[in-house]
């Protein structure tokens, strides 16, 4: 589990600004694009698993890792890690009613089929009692040397931040954006420990103000579009260069 050299020294210089000044350290929240690349390997796979700024990219198969090793998968998973994305697997767990057996068993073949850098848990809760059902798991995973990503889609209970590497804390749309409140313990973590996900953004102006107000919320990985539902992560924002252009630019 790597993660890039940019992002590690930003990281540490947010640690930094943080002891000097918190309004400082806002100013210096490294942002980078985390995809949940709901879409099959062909020209947006490859546009995205190529791009500069893209740090992790969410594989989805089948809902899930699929009842069969796909080889056009396995080649963009390879294709994209050697330009330096982690590709992590998608896994549901049904916000705790799903069997444990079942997911370890998709971790490893994930792990087996594709080599992937990590798993993405989906419809995770956000009960502090169902903590040590997704421990469980996101051990299975750090064994493998692997990242761990969970997904309730808002903020959980804190005990969360501590078993996962990236907590998803927003899934939603731009109106539900604006009213977002935060938690005050989220300046207990580092900003790459938070990925939030808005769709239903119009236009490149309102992105850019959807990443400034991330960047404000202590947020590290972002993924911004202007697709909607029913599926608002089958394709690529028709900002896509200028959103990497955007998130570069909180690096520097």
């Amino acid at each position: 589990m790597t993660r890039s050299p940019l992002k590690r020294a930003a990281r540490s210089l947010t640690l930094v600004m943080l002891l000097l000044s918190p309004s400082a350290a806002l100013a210096a929240v490294c942002q980078t694009m985390a995809i949940p690349a709901y879409f099959e390997p062909g020209a947006l796979w490859t546009k995205a698993g190529a791009a500069a700024g893209v740090e992790i990219m969410v594989m989805n198969p089948d809902s899930g890792v699929g009842r069969t090793s796909d080889p056009s998968y396995l080649g963009a998973v390879r294709a994209s890690q050697a330009a330096g994305v982690l590709v992590i697997g998608y896994v549901y767990t049904s916000y705790g009613r799903r069997s444990a057996a079942d997911i370890l068993t998709e971790i490893d073949t994930y792990m087996a089929w594709y080599g992937v850098d990590g798993i993405f848990f989906d419809e995770v809760s956000s009960d502090a009692r169902l903590v040590p059902y997704y421990r469980q798991f996101a051990d299975a995973v750090h064994r493998e040397q692997s990242l761990v990503v969970l997904n309730p889609g808002t903020y959980p209970a804190e005990d969360y931040m501590h078993i996962a590497d990236v907590v998803l804390t927003f899934e939603g749309a731009f109106d539900a954006y604006r009213a977002l409140r935060v938690p005050p313990w989220v300046w207990n973590h580092d900003p790459d420990k938070f990925w939030h996900l808005i769709y239903g953004v119009s236009s490149s102006a309102r992105m850019k103000t959807v990443l400034r107000w991330a960047q404000s919320n202590n947020v590290g990985y972002m993924y911004v579009t202007n697709d909607r539902l029913n599926n608002p992560w089958d394709t690529l924002p028709s900002y896509f260069a200028a959103e990497l252009g955007e998130l570069a630019k909180t690096c520097q």
